[in-house]
């Protein structure tokens, strides 16, 4: 047993050692790693980057900004990567010399010195990046603007008359560029780049205002020189004949509004002078709206003329005509009214027509009067005729409407009566049927309920007899007679075939007397309530339940078999 001990020992010796081994492997291979990542660190082109930017001799805030970072890569270089080779030493003998713990406090220090260091380059090489950036930036944009500057001098010199009096403020201000322009060149040449560019992204703003500036001016320029004067003109002129020829206009102010805008005009050509921009452009939007106010009263005018004349023979016929109309309606609603019961204020709708038809003349004459004698203003008789059109055509609808609706109390009254003969015709069909059976009486229920629908039918006689004639009324007894008719035909119907029923299995019935002595006793029961009740259905229910107990489906098989040929089928 003592060597299977010694044996295990020795395993786990061996194991152990090589555990050990691996683990040290496994940190040297780290360490190496890292210094292969710090060898990369030193990057030839950052220097060369320096060499270059220090020859384009910059000033200024680019030569202090180079001189920072100068002076940030030195440190990294002969500073913090010659620290990081103690630390690759110090990680490396505590490793070799299996000292684990202080060997993995070494490597961590390592990892954390050696990333500190690589941001530092990343930062040195971004802020390089950026100062060569500048300086080509600063190229392209001395390039853009003096070709923009060139162009600005050029449209100023030649096109000067575009933009009136605010032609010598805008060479000022184009001056003032040109001048920052020149200071702007002397820092770039000067090497202080990036100085240098914020003046020209100055100058690249406001050469782009002074762009917007001389677009909006020569539009406004033009508004106020011509377009504004000659719309003016123009109105004048046309007020003016349209005067002559008679045109009245609703509060005449036209005079003093043009001169009111005129004067506006010649304000706004003063602010010119200044460049006023923002009250240029709100004067020149009031104007255009004012003279736009003044086209529109004169363009409604003018067609409004258009209208009437063309209009007025056309509306004067339709006053006409709906007098006629409402006339007619009069005489119809009259003698309907000696029929028929009216419910919907037929005549006081008829003598409104008629009042606002003749209101309607009266205001169309003295409109015209006002046209004869040139004292109208279009536009207003215009209004008139459009609101007495829409007003004459609501009435012609309404009137339309009582037409049909007085039109149809005739014809329904033909169809009341065309009823009224199927309802009594129907009415004696079930009275035949009942007497023709010879029955020994009836029900008290039915019988109440035959003479219900007997009332009903004199009652709608009564109504469509009457002098006068209310049709709501008669359709409501139409339709509730009709309905009762139909329920007592059903009801005769199957009071007569319960009764046919009953004598039928009587005599099924006696056959089975013999061997059944009940029988005699149903049937006696049945007689009884036939002959001196009357309910006829009872008494079949009393013979029906004493043969299913003789011979069960006989009943069914009696009914299945009864003859229903002669009941009564009414249509309605």
């Amino acid at each position: 047993m003592l060597w299977i001990s010694v044996f295990i020992v020795f395993i786990v010796i061996i194991l152990g050692w090589f555990g050990i081994v691996f683990y040290q492997r496994r940190v040297s291979l780290r360490i190496d790693s890292l210094d292969q990542e710090k060898k990369k660190l030193l990057d030839p082109s950052i220097d060369e980057e320096f060499v270059k930017l220090k020859q384009s001799s910059p000033s200024g805030e680019s030569l202090v900004d180079l001189n920072h970072w100068q002076q940030v890569y030195e440190r990294v270089k002969n500073r913090q990567l010659v620290d990081l080779e103690t630390f690759f030493f110090k990680a490396e003998d505590a490793n070799n010399k299996f000292q684990f713990v202080q060997g993995r406090q070494r490597v961590a220090e390592l990892e954390k010195k050696l990333k500190d260091s690589k941001k530092d380059i990343a930062e040195i090489k971004q802020a390089l990046f950026k100062i060569q950036d500048v300086q080509d930036l600063d190229k392209k944009l001395i390039d853009g603007i003096n070709n923009e500057l060139t162009d600005v001098k050029r449209s100023i010199l030649s096109k000067g008359y575009a933009y009136g009096p605010a032609q010598d403020i805008l060479e000022n201000r184009l001056s003032k560029i040109d001048e920052a322009y020149d200071s702007a060149q002397q820092v770039y040449l000067g090497g202080d780049y990036s100085k240098a560019k914020a003046l020209f992204e100055t100058i690249t703003h406001e050469l782009a205002d002074l762009k917007n500036d001389m677009k909006e001016i020569s539009i406004l320029f033009e508004q106020v020189n011509k377009t504004f004067p000659g719309q003016l003109k123009e109105i004048r002129a046309t007020y003016e004949k349209m005067k002559a020829s008679g045109y009245k206009f609703i509060d005449d102010d036209f005079d003093n509004k043009i001169l009111t805008l005129q004067n506006l005009v010649d304000q706004t050509k003063e602010l010119l002078t200044q460049a006023a921009i923002d009250d240029i452009r709100a004067n020149c939007e009031h104007i255009s709206k004012e003279i736009d106010k003044l086209y529109t009263i004169l363009e409604r005018e003018y067609k409004s003329h258009r209208k009437v004349k063309n209009t007025k023979d056309d509306l004067y016929q339709f006053i006409i005509h709906a007098g006629r109309q409402n006339r007619t309606l009069s005489e119809n609603i009259y003698q309907a009214s000696n029929t028929f019961v009216l419910k919907n204020n037929e005549e006081k709708q008829a003598a409104d027509f008629e009042l606002q038809i003749e209101n309607i003349r009266l205001d169309y004459n003295r409109d015209m009067q006002k046209v004869t004698d040139k004292e109208a203003v279009l536009s207003v008789i215009n209004r008139d005729f459009e609101l007495w059109r829409k007003q004459l055509t609501e009435i012609e609808q309404r009137q339309i409407e009582i037409v049909d609706e007085v039109s149809k109390k005739y014809d329904k009254l033909e169809e009341f009566k065309k009823d009224l003969l199927d309802y009594d015709s129907a009415f004696k069909v079930i009275a035949r049927y009942v007497e023709k059976e010879n029955l020994p009486g009836v029900l008290e229920d039915y019988r109440e309920f035959y003479l219900v629908v007997s009332k009903e039918l004199k009652k709608m006689k009564s109504l469509i007899t009457s002098s006068k004639i209310d049709i709501d009324e008669i359709e409501n007894v139409s339709s509730l007679l009709k309905e009762d008719l139909i329920t007592l035909s059903d009801q005769t119907n199957e009071m007569v075939k319960n009764s046919r029923l009953t004598e039928i299995l009587i005599q099924n019935a006696i056959q089975y007397q013999e061997t059944n002595p009940s029988v005699t006793q149903s049937i006696n029961k049945a007689k009884e309530i036939y002959a001196n009740q009357f309910d006829y259905g009872q008494a079949v229910n009393v013979l029906a339940k004493e043969l299913e107990l003789i011979k069960p489906g006989s009943f069914q098989e009696i009914a299945a078999n009864y003859n229903e040929s002669d009941e009564i089928k009414i249509q309605l």
